[in-house]
Order: C-alpha cells, then structure tokens, then sequence
C-alpha cells in the first residue's frame, strides 16, 4: 500500500469515527401522546416530599397525580433505607406523623398508599419520567411518563419533581451549576450478616459527568461484596446528592422554610424538593433527611394548592411534548406502544402532539438483554462469557426477578446444566457470575421502546429518572417476562385476545400464594392490586414485587402445543428440556385438553419431558431479536409445565449462547450455527448427551396405518392422540369409521378436528349426560375435565348451529350455583359458535339472581380472591356470548361496556376485546 493510500484510508477511518461521534442519537418519529389527566398538581417522584405535598394538596380539594418510579413508595425511608429518624427533626406535619408511625419499610409505603388514597391522590407504580410539555411560548405545562403500556402525557397547571435528578427543570431550561466534580460519593446499606442490622457503605467513584453509564458503573462498583438483596428487600437504590444546584428562586434557610425557596428560577410553576435545591453537600444532607423533605412536602403541598386555584388549566390541543434534538443515526427509529395508563379507557382521550425529535445514544454493546430474571440473567452471563460486550436492562433495583423476591427455590424442573451451577452457588453469587462474566448492568431502566432497522431490532430505548435514553446492540435479547421489547417491535402476542380469560394466577409472598392474574401493562390496575392486596392483610409483607406466572405469550417461529407436550415431540433445533407437570395455577383452555388431552398433571409425581426448538424462542416476523423466559412461544396449557425457574434458566442460558455465536460469526438470528450451540450445551449438560440423537431430530409425522388404526376407537386416548396429531389428515379414516359405526367419541374427535359430521351425535350425548358436581373455582382445582364439560366445549369446534339447541337447554337448568367450570364451557361454546338463535338463553341466564352485579369499579379489595373474581368472571364470559350472538337488548355491550371501568385489569382487557375494541 503507498504511504497516499495510507494517509486516505486513515483520513476516511477518522472521518468515519467523527461521524459516528456525531451522531449520538436516534429518532424518534412524529406521533400523538394520549393525555392521561390534567392536573393541578402533578409530582415527580415517590419520595417523601412529593408525598407531603400530596397529601396536603389533595387534602386541600386539589386535583393531583404522583408517578412513581418503583412498585412502592418512599424513595428515601424505603428504596434508599434511610432508618435513622434520630438524626433528623421530629413529624411536624400531619402527614408525617402518620407515615412514621410503624419503622417497617412495608408499612411505611401502605401507609403512604393509604394516605394518598384519603387525599384522592392518583398515583402509578412504575412509571418514569418521560420529558416536558410546554405551549407555544414555551411555557411548562406538564410532563410526560412512560411505563409499560407507552408514553402518556399529563397536563399541569404545577410540576414537583422530587426525583434524583430534578430532570424537569433541564428539560424546561433551568439555570444549573456546571458539573465541575470528577468524582462523585455514593452510598448504598449493607446488612451485617450476624447482627442484621443496616450500615451504610460509601464509595468515592470517578464521574467527570453524569450519564446513566458511569451511575450503573458506581451502582454496581458498590454492590459487588455482598447481595442482591443487601438484607433488605426493599433498598433498591444507590444514594447521592447532586453537586451542582440548581438557581432556585430564593435561598434555602432549612430553619425558616418558605415555599419560594424550592421553586425553580426563571419557571415559575416549576418546584424542586430534592438535593438540587441545596446550594452545598451539607446542606443537602440536612434537606434529604425524610421526615424533614414530607413536612416541607406539606408546606409545599398547601402552597401549590393555592397556587393552582389561580391558575387557568393549560388546554391539550395548544401543547406540545418538548421533543429533544440531536444528529441521528442513520436508519434507525424509534418504535413505542401506544396505550394509556388503562387499556380501553371509556372516556374520550385528548392527546398531545409529540413532534419528530432524538433519544441520546447511552452506550453501544454486541448484545442487549431486557430484563434481570431467570431467563435474562443466565442469557447474560452466557454471552459475556462467550466474550461479548453484553448490557443487561432491569427495570428494578436488583436481579433476579421471582427468583431473588419471590419464589426463590426449585419447584421440579429439568435440574442439570447452568441451573445446577447458579443453585450451587445460590442466588445471592448471581451479582457475582455478572460481574465475573464482564456484564454491565442498568437498574432503574424500563424498557419503553424498539430500537428498529426496518423490521430488525438494534437496541432498546429507556426511561429513567434521567430521561429518556438509547441502548444499541447488534442482537437483543426480550426476557422481560412481559415480551415487552417483541410487541413494541411488531411481534404478535397471546394475550387475552384469543376470547379467554385464561390466564394464570399471580401471587404475593407474605400475603397470600394465588391471587387473581395480575396485569402488569394496566398501569392503574395494577398498581391499585398491589395497594388492595396489602390492605387484605393486617401486617404487610416485606416483598415489593408480584411473582407473576402468565401475561403475554409471544408468537414465535413455532409455537408449542399440548400435544407436542404430550408426545415428547423433538426437534432438529433444540435448545432445552423441561421437565414438570401441568400446574395452571388456574384453568386450561385449549380445545385438546378438553377432548381429553390433559398433560399429565402435578398430581402425578412423575414429570413430563418437553422439549424446545429456538425458533420457539424467535419472534415471528421479527429479526434481531430472541424471545426467553416466561413469555416464548407457547400455548397456555404448555405454558402451565414451561415456566419454572431451573427451565427458565437454562433456557436463557442457552439463547444468550446463541445470542453470542450470531455476533461471533456474523449472522441473523435465524442462521445461527445450530450445531455449535447444540455442541455447547451438552458441553455443560444443559442437554443430554447420552440421548442427544434421539432428541436433536425432528418427530416424524404419524403413518397412514397409525392413523386408520386410531380412528377406529378415538376413545383410547393414544388413538385421540394420533388423530389430533394427524390433523386433516386423519378427518376420511375417521369419517368413514364414523359412518360404519358411529359412537360419541367418534363424534367428539371429529369436532375436535373441526368436522361437523359429529354434531349430531355429540349434540345428543351433551343433552344427556350429568351435570357435573357443583365445585367452587379453586387455583388447583383444574387438573380434570368433567364428561360434560369436554363434550360441550368439543361441540363448538366446528361452529355448528346444530350444536345450539343442546347447549341452550342444559344452559337453561344452570344458574349462579353451577359450577364454574361448567357455566365457562355452556357459556364459551355459545360465545363460539355465535348463533343469534342462543341469545335468548343467554340473556335469560346472565337475568338470573346472583348472575350479574360483580364489576367492581371502586377499591373493594375482596375482588382480589377467587370467591369474587370467580363470579365476574362467569358473568363475563356470559356477557360476551351472547354479544357475540348479536346481542339482546343490548345487555351484552352494557355488561362488557361497565366492566371496562372496573379496577381488575385482565377483566378490563377481555371486556374491551370481546367489544371489539381499539386498545388506547
């Protein structure tokens, strides 16, 4: 090469650099933001002072909304574990007398809840800080917040930002002292592993600026000696006060307070109560101190009132969110959900005009995974193990998910491979594998939007107390248990759409072990079930999370089923083994079930083996991206045996390996090096190496001679087993063993394949066996299938009006005492067959006594248990049938259309699908 060519090519390399230094952000394309509320007070923040206020606001008969970053409230007392009330003044206030009262951090925030409840505050568990409204003049006007159902926007007439950062008054052009400090002391509680007490830990850690890398950095630089949990559950944050002030109006004189002093120069509906109010570190120690910040959170609260009493309500349709600049980089968009904070709200939405704009570039990494649980973590460690440059995003301040708060054992499982190491050196040297394997971690940071090139993911964007900001990678791993990353990337995802409510239970350790599905993308309901559960008990629990079994199950390459559950089907493809039982925690809903296909249930002490292809850890549609944890590809009932946490781990092992390799070599997800990865798991047992032949082949299908067996008596449930396996294929072997001699389970496994030629028969069987039983809705009462209930749900496979006479009359001798399961098969098959002829029937069972009346708009926490919920349920599923059916005197739509006001966000969502409506 000459030394011109030299000189060129390096010339083109810095130019190249320079260019991509330059572009540091990505876009974020033009849309609307659904305003969720307007306001006279909206807070920033869940810590004490914007708790006071309020209170105090609220109390006063202002209009007030909190968001609030973690599922609790207290972000000093409680997240940070600042105990020592001592130090600090005595409760002034009303307010803080009553949240300090009990020292238990648990019962500080359902006292908190409790409190804001009173004052008819709103507020909304886990949701950040998203940016700033302004008008045409630029005046501040409220804020944006994201969460798991999108990006919203609420109207202000005042904003209190009690958060971290104070991100609010940047946003709105607030004067700040320039950050001069290159290292910054932060500090976070440790438990004695003796004595349990709290002492505090503090480390001096480089920060030449603030970005939410070096604060990651520091978090985890001071969580890497002891555990995750740090011996409390709920002290998730590192602590730090800001050293460079904001102007605030007037000084701060903590002996003589005045509401002035914590409002923002230069914006002047904009108030601070947090460290960047305090012009000096002594002075902001004084401040943080939290029965301190809720009194003048109180003081503040009364002003703000009066404030806003002046003041006109900004109107949505001249605002604007201030969208941020920045040159972006090239093919890169931003892709985000569009819900509000309830999914079908029945009040109109105005929205907010959100103008094209930039997210900031906070790091670039091979691999990002979304999410900290089983299945993220162990994908973690796998591919920063295979030496890639791996970030890990959790929203909460730990990792672990369930399985460090929650259930934090082995319940069965397939217990061989990375889950053997992980239990041997137990959940609390995880942190440790991490940081072993070179991870970076970002707590705090939710998961709010798909990095996209055209239909590939390249990285997620956040929100955080610090804004809004971008994580690229080249693969990206969606373990968030809610396959949030997949449905804002365009997969597609079962989740109470396919006409069920079939979800199963969640539960909250040290309340109660099942309650009613919790739905995490509700942001409303699923923060009133977090405060609604801990009132249903008298001392409150230390745990600050739901342990959630089910919500979205997201469509992949290939989706699981019953019966390859039930075969032991294998795949040329496969990554994992399963090994458990059917446990729905809850009902089963697929149509194989009901024609007698149960896997084998958790009564059985031996467990099914199941195994599973990549491509059912590929969302369909989709490059870029792997699916793992609770949320891949498959059926409900699959599902049910699929979720555990040694299954869970290996799995996510095993596709962050893959993960690994596709950046290795240079190719899509779908093209990974199959055997290389299949090589690697065998390597540490992860898959069996004395059966891996048998297992790393495709099933093959069932032989013609299998299937004119089978059709002969489908009542064996190895012959059924074949026919449903067979498909179409099998429908002429078994009509024509029908047609010679036609029995029930003929008829029955011809309308499990879709067929009408068994209406008839099957019909008849439906009008003449028993009833079955009258049993209660139980979580683990679902392990068998009634003869009555099979039949009638089977009928309806085919869609036959033939099939509505028989389930009308035995619907006719049902009423409110009727078992749950078999009012849900009557009722479901009506619904899908759809016949107008049945809406008479339904409408005169749903008029019934006892049959309607259990949507429960307000705050009953009895609509948390099954003896409550069992019952909307019924009346639910009895609404959207005969809906369905065309309705009769437009019952159906007033059932579903007052359900969409009640709190219990899985009842919301299928009131609002069976209405056929737009979510948003």
């Amino acid at each position: 090469m000459t030394r011109l060519c030299i000189v060129i090519s390096i010339l083109s390399l810095l130019c190249f650099a320079a260019r991509a230094e330059a572009q540091r952000s990505v876009a974020l394309p033009e849309r609307t933001l659904p305003v969720i509320d307007a306001v006279d007070l909206v807070v920033v923040g869940g810590g004490e002072g914007g708790l006071g206020a309020a209170y105090a606001a609220g109390k006063a008969g202002a209009r007030v909304i909190v968001i609030s970053d973690y599922t609790f409230l207290g972000d000093e007392y409680v997240a940070k574990a600042k105990r020592d009330l001592a130090s600090g003044p005595a409760p002034q206030s009303e307010v803080a007398k009553r949240l300090f009262s009990k020292p238990d951090p648990a019962d500080f925030s359902k006292a908190a809840s409790a409190l804001l409840r009173e004052a008819r505050v709103t507020f909304l568990d886990n949701s950040r800080y998203a940016g700033i409204l302004v008008d045409a003049k630029g005046t501040l006007c409220g804020i944006a917040t994201a969460n798991k159902a999108g990006v919203q926007a609420i109207v202000a007439k005042a904003v209190l930002d009690v958060s971290q950062a104070s991100r609010t008054a940047d946003d709105a052009g607030a004067e700040r002292a320039p950050w001069t400090a290159g290292t910054l002391r932060v500090s976070r509680p440790l438990a004695d592993q003796k004595t349990k007490r709290l002492a505090l830990v503090t480390k001096e850690v480089p920060m030449p600026e603030l970005t939410w890398a070096r604060l990651n950095k520091a978090e985890q630089a001071l969580r890497e000696t002891w555990n995750v949990v740090v011996g409390t559950n709920f002290a998730h944050s590192m602590d730090f006060h800001m050293p460079n002030a904001l102007a605030m109006a007037q000084p701060l004189e903590l002996e003589n307070p005045r509401p002035e002093m914590f409002r923002v120069k230069g914006v002047g509906n904009l108030f601070v109560l947090g460290s960047s109010a305090a012009a000096s570190p002594a002075a902001a120690e004084r401040l943080m101190q939290p029965v301190r910040l809720t009194d003048l959170g109180s003081m503040l609260g009364t002003h703000l009132r009066a404030v806003a009493a002046k003041a006109a309500m900004p109107k949505p349709a001249e605002l604007s969110f201030k969208a941020l600049g920045g040159a972006v980089r090239e093919g890169l968009a931003i892709r985000e959900l569009a819900g509000r904070e309830r999914p079908y709200r029945t009040a109109k939405a105005a929205t907010v005009r959100q103008p094209a704009g930039a997210v900031p570039i906070w790091g670039e990494y091979e691999i990002v995974v979304v999410g900290g649980g089983p299945a993220g973590h162990a994908a973690a460690i796998a591919a920063g193990r295979a030496g890639r440059r791996v970030l890990l995003i959790e929203q909460a301040g730990f990792i672990g998910g369930n399985v460090a708060l929650g259930i934090t054992g082995f319940w069965r499982g397939y217990r061989r491979g990375f889950n053997q190491e992980w239990q041997k050196r137990r959940r609390l040297a995880y942190p440790e594998m991490l940081n072993e394997a070179g991870v970076d971690i970002w707590y705090h940071s939710l998961a709010v939007g798909a990095v996209m090139q055209g239909n590939a993911v390249r990285g997620v964007e956040v929100a955080t107390w610090l804004g809004r900001g971008a994580a690229l990678g080249q693969i990206v791993i969606d373990a968030s248990g809610d396959g949030d990353v997949c449905v804002m990337a365009g997969a597609k995802a079962d989740y109470i759409n396919d006409g069920d409510l079939c979800i199963e239970e969640a539960s909250f350790v040290g309340h109660y072990p099942n309650s009613m599905a919790f739905d995490p993308m509700d942001v409303a309901g699923a923060t009133l079930h977090r405060v609604l559960v801990a009132e249903h008990v008298k001392k409150a629990a230390g745990i600050p999370i739901a342990q959630i079994r089910e919500t979205r199950r997201i469509l992949g390459d290939y989706q699981i089923n019953e019966l390859d559950v039930n075969t032991g089907r294998t795949y040329a493809d496969v990554i994992g083994v399963i090994s458990c039982a059917f446990d729905p925690h809850g009902y089963y809903m697929s149509d194989y079930t009901f024609a007698g296909l149960m896997i084998s249930t958790k009564k059985v002490k031996q467990d099914v083996v199941m195994y599973v292809p990549l491509r059912a850890c590929i969302p369909a549609g989709v490059e870029g991206l792997y699916v793992a944890g609770r949320c891949f590809s498959c059926t409900h009932d699959a599902q049910a045996l699929a979720r555990m946490n040694p299954d869970m781990l290996n799995q996510g092992y095993a596709v962050g390996y893959a993960a690994a390799l596709c950046v290795q070599n240079k190719t899509p997800t779908r093209a990974v090096d199959i055997r290389a990865l299949q090589k690697h798991l065998v390597a540490i047992d992860c898959l069996p190496a004395e059966t891996f032949d048998e297992i790393a082949r495709e099933t093959p299908p069932v032989s013609e001679a299998e299937i004119e067996a089978a059709a002969q008596n489908p009542g064996q449930r190895k012959n059924l087993l074949t026919l449903a396996l067979a498909g179409p294929r099998a429908l002429p072997a078994l009509r024509a063993a029908f047609a010679t001699a036609p029995t029930p389970d003929k008829a029955k496994a011809l309308c499990l394949l879709g067929d009408k030629e068994g209406v008839p028969l099957l019909a008849q069987q439906v009008k003449s066996l028993p009833t079955p039983p009258a049993e209660a809705y139980a979580w683990d009462g679902f392990l068998k299938v009634p003869e009555l209930d099979g039949a009638a749900w089977c009928l309806a496979i085919p869609r036959d009006p033939r099939a509505t006479e028989a389930l009308t009359e035995r619907l006719a001798a049902c009423d409110a005492a009727t078992g749950f399961n078999t009012l849900r098969s009557l009722t479901r098959a009506l619904g899908r067959i759809g016949d107008p002829k049945a809406a008479p029937a339904l409408a005169a069972f749903l008029k019934k006594p006892g049959v309607q009346g259990h949507c429960n708009p307000g705050t009953d926490n009895a609509g948390t248990q099954a003896a409550q919920f069992s019952k909307a349920m019924i009346e639910l599923f009895a609404a959207s049938a005969l809906y369905a059916c065309g309705d009769c005197e437009g019952l159906g739509r007033a059932i579903l259309t007052r359900y969409l006001d009640d709190w219990r966000g899985i009842f919301v969502r299928y009131a609002g699908h069976a209405l056929g409506l737009e979510d948003g």
